[in-house]
């Protein structure tokens, strides 16, 4: 595949909640550029205060939703490019790739 920037977090931002919300594999990496400080939490956990917190599975789903739309985005937006760029080359090359 191919490594390319969706987008930056702020502090107070965290990644995998689709995967501790669903259960789904995660659809990206995380690099950090600075230092940061991490909190892993065990889904059961999670689970069990996001119970008690119905308000922010809510707001942690939009998230999720809102993110997973931005890297469709990005790949079709890949792909879009690198068919391009495979029609240019098959044009400029005379009909032969």
């Amino acid at each position: 595949g191919i490594a390319m920037p969706i987008a930056s977090l702020e502090a107070g931002e965290g990644i995998g909640q689709e995967s501790l919300l669903r259960g789904e594999s995660i659809l990206a990496t995380a690099t950090a550029t600075s230092d940061v400080e991490v909190l892993i939490m065990p889904p059961e956990i999670a689970h069990e205060f996001l119970e008690l917190r119905p308000d922010l599975a809510r707001e942690m789903d939009g998230v999720t939703e809102r993110r997973r739309e931005l890297i469709t985005a990005e790949v079709q937006s890949v792909r879009q490019l690198q068919r391009a760029m495979r029609s240019s080359k098959f044009s400029s090359n005379g009909g032969q790739s």
